[in-house]
């Protein structure tokens, strides 16, 4: 039983993943007068319960071990692939307002 309250608190909190998102205000390309084609990005949280399933064994360390692996494991991975999107499409989009829209 406190095998499964552990899965279920671990995987709430591995839950979160973090993905790029193009942002409400553009506040280079209102500055600009030509059309940009790059747009701002920023990193959105989303709360959305993931399935994880961590195997049939009924051994509580092998089982542990795994979730914890997981719950440590997503969060991390999705917010440097995903802040490294944001980092590249931002850089872009300020290279783009530099180069074409800076009088």
């Amino acid at each position: 039983m406190r095998i499964l309250l552990l899965c279920a608190l671990v995987l709430s909190m591995s839950g979160c993943v973090f993905y790029p998102k193009e942002a409400n205000k553009q506040d280079l390309a209102a500055k600009c007068h030509k059309s940009m084609k790059t747009k701002k990005l920023v990193l959105e949280l989303s709360e959305n319960q993931m399935a994880l399933t961590c195997g049939h064994s009924h051994n509580a360390q092998g089982n542990a071990g795994c979730v914890a692996l997981f719950a440590a494991l997503i969060p991390a991975t999705s917010l440097v692939v995903s802040g490294s999107i944001v980092l590249v499409g931002n850089a872009l989009h300020w290279l783009e307002y530099e180069s074409q829209c800076r009088t």
